[in-house]
């Protein structure tokens, strides 16, 4: 969130007034001791211009190759 934020040339102050949270929620969010709400997710991407999907889309395939394993291990231990 860090590096949209940045690449928006957007404080955190700035980006929290435009998404209607706290400075100190998007420090929480960007240190990854908060968790992010979809909610909180699509205000995010829409106060930085950008699509839900281009915001978290690296991490998506992180999250189904990790989904993809877990069905794996399901399957062999039954």
């Amino acid at each position: 969130m860090r590096a949209h934020r940045e690449s928006a040339g957007l404080t955190q102050e700035q980006l929290a007034e435009a998404a209607d949270r706290h400075r100190t929620y998007i420090s929480g969010c960007e240190r990854g001791i908060r968790n992010v709400s979809l909610l909180n997710l699509v205000k995010f991407a829409s106060a930085l211009n950008l699509d839900l999907t281009d915001f978290i889309g690296p991490h998506l395939g992180d999250a189904a190759h990790n989904r993809k394993i877990v069905v794996k291990v399901r399957k062999r231990t039954k």
